[in-house]
């Protein structure tokens, strides 16, 4: 497994080579690759002091290791709001792009399973190190680790140091004194560090790369807080939209799969706003035996129609005559439609219905963090003496479809 170096680094590149210089006395994987996140000035200050003043070759050749790839592509500075690099992090816009930027390569870094990545914490400023440490907790997965470089007193941040070199004439400290470089001692800490990766998905990762760190922390914080939360169903879009309440800015978008999907989660959300139990898993004749529900079908094609831009014909009220009358369209656009037009000509039944709450859990948890994506989904539930809703256990015989929300809490942007 490759391993890459992946450091934040400021106005001091030693940190690479000090970093290096610990993993190879304390036998660590040695890095096959170094990357650097960084303003414009310490990509600036990297190049030469690394490249052009050749340390990092001299550190190499000394303890007889590999030169890692390094080179000035593998310096990737961080871009402000405008889109331009960022000389040094001093403002609070600044700080937010280092945040989006830093989240952003981490996530497409941790994409790879091939690769290892050696995530160092000993340069950049304050704030850098805690959004490099925030990301490779969310991104970091078994294989990472975390570490961050100690020098010994006196020789920390001298612009002559660059490692314990038994090669180089002595520095001069802070206080004037002259220092053997090899008298320093550089000490490697591991920082353990909580790996949250497990509870995002494939697409989870991706929308990192897409939305800010901001937006990324109040989605994975919001299901702490259910009553922040705003859910709009946007018809037109067939997409729905996740808020935090008192924010107009969106969090995210979700796309469900396909328009019978949407239109089931349309039908569900609309029985929850208006405190309708009657949309449940079966439905049940006085024997206990399933029949198609055509109610339930009847609604789906409600929502159909202005969603394939059709409208139901005068006097058309009759489930079978519906259907026929989407045919058309059908057959001409989506021959997955067409065969659900078929089914749902006969009633809604739990083979039907089953699968499709499936592919509504599962757009959620792609797209959301698993306690807020479990939210939002819709979930067999029953009304406890207090008129509260609760999750259904087993020994209820016949729950109704809900959601655990409050029915304020969802918004349906009609057509």
């Amino acid at each position: 497994m490759k391993t890459l170096l992946l450091a934040v680094t400021g106005m001091s590149p030693q940190v690479i080579t000090e970093t290096l210089w610990a993993i190879h006395h304390e036998q660590g994987a040695w890095p096959a690759e170094i990357q650097l996140i960084t303003t414009s000035e310490g990509g600036k200050r990297a190049i030469d002091g690394l490249l052009t003043q050749g340390h990092l070759q001299r550190l190499c050749d000394e303890i007889d290791r590999p030169l890692p790839l390094f080179d000035a592509s593998r310096i990737h500075v961080v871009t402000g709001a405008e889109d331009l690099p960022v000389d040094d992090a001093r403002s609070r816009e600044d700080h937010e792009a280092l945040a989006d930027f830093i989240m952003s390569k981490v996530a497409e870094l941790a994409n790879d399973d091939a690769l290892q990545i050696h995530a160092s914490l000993a340069g950049g400023r304050k704030t850098m190190t805690y959004y490099f440490g925030y990301a490779m907790s969310l991104f970091g997965r078994d294989q990472d680790c975390l570490t961050h470089v100690l020098i010994s007193e006196g020789y920390e941040n001298l612009e002559d140091f660059y490692y314990p070199s038994a090669n180089q004439a002595p520095v001069t400290s802070r206080d004037g004194r002259k220092l053997e470089t090899a008298a320093a001692e550089v000490v490697l800490a591991d920082i353990p560090f909580v790996r949250l990766s497990d509870s995002l998905s494939p697409d989870m990762r991706d929308l990192a790369r897409s939305i800010s760190f901001r937006q990324l922390v109040i989605l994975l914080n919001m299901a702490a807080h259910p009553n922040q939360i705003r859910v709009e169903l946007n018809v037109g879009e067939q997409t729905l939209t996740v808020f935090k309440r008192g924010r107009p800015d969106a969090l995210t978008h979700i796309k469900l799969a396909s328009k019978p999907t949407f239109a089931l989660m349309w039908v569900l959300v609309q029985a929850h706003m208006d405190g309708d139990h009657s949309l449940q898993r079966r439905n049940l004749d006085s024997q206990g035996n399933e029949v198609p529900d055509r109610g339930m079908a009847l609604m789906l094609l409600e929502k159909l129609y202005p969603m394939c831009g059709q409208t139901i014909p005068a006097g058309c009220v009759q489930l079978e005559a519906q259907v026929e009358t989407l045919q058309d369209y059908a057959e001409l656009n989506d021959a997955n439609f067409l065969r659900t037009l078929q089914t749902l000509s006969g009633g809604v039944t739990s083979n039907w219905l089953t699968p499709q709450i499936s592919n509504i859990r599962k757009a959620l948890r792609n797209a959301l963090p698993d306690p807020l994506a479990a939210l939002l989904s819709p979930a067999l539930m029953t009304m406890t003496s207090d008129g509260q809703l609760e999750d259904a256990s087993k020994k209820d015989l016949n729950p109704s479809y809900r959601f655990r929300l409050s029915p304020d809490q969802f918004v349906i942007n009609d057509i």
